[in-house]
């Protein structure tokens, strides 16, 4: 499934919107989620503005909060679910 400009967007603005949801919760946890695109996609990625990480590889979106981040893994979850693209997460 390619990925309009405008979606792409929207993945991103939903992301930041749970982020700053997260932030008001307790410090329990520093977690850092990133939604990824599958490396046979890269062109695509990489048209659309996506980030090169040497590790994970084209980065839709990355972020940490100091809070227990379960709800940021679940909208990160949903998000590649609708779209097909993976998500991944680190507690740190």
């Amino acid at each position: 499934m390619l990925i309009s400009e405008s979606q792409f967007k929207e993945i991103r603005a939903r992301m930041e919107a749970k982020k700053e949801e997260c932030k008001k919760g307790d410090q329990l946890y520093c977690v850092w989620v990133g939604i990824k695109y599958p490396k046979n996609r890269w062109r695509e990625a990489k048209a659309l503005g996506a980030k090169k990480d040497s590790y994970w590889g084209w980065i839709v979106y990355s972020g940490s909060v100091n809070s227990n981040g379960f709800d940021l893994i679940d909208e990160s979850d949903k998000i590649a679910q609708e779209y097909g693209l993976f998500s991944v997460c680190r507690y740190l």
